[in-house]
């Protein structure tokens, strides 16, 4: 039909139970994502794929502005790593 169901709703409101080290339990507020979280998930929860975000388009989302240039540094640092290696065994 193309209409978009509310999702918001679906979100939970009610604390989670969780249990500490000791073994008891304890009660806490259930997360909710910030405001740019839920941009992206309503950006990505889209059932018509020519609307719905791509993979690239997702990872290019201001939600991951804190971590894509921690994460681009850990993948370049892991890929020299690599070939350092593979160029010892060779």
């Amino acid at each position: 039909s193309g209409l978009r169901k509310p999702w918001m709703p679906l979100l939970a409101t009610e604390k989670v139970t969780a249990q500490k080290d000791d073994g008891s339990n304890i009660n806490l507020p259930t997360p909710v994502p910030s405001p740019e979280g839920i941009n992206l998930l309503d950006q990505l929860l889209v059932y018509d794929h020519e609307t719905r975000l791509t993979a690239r388009e997702a990872m290019m989302h201001p939600f991951f502005d804190d971590v894509r240039d921690i994460v681009a540094d850990e993948v370049q640092s892991r890929w020299a790593i690599e070939q350092s290696n593979r160029s010892r065994n060779f």
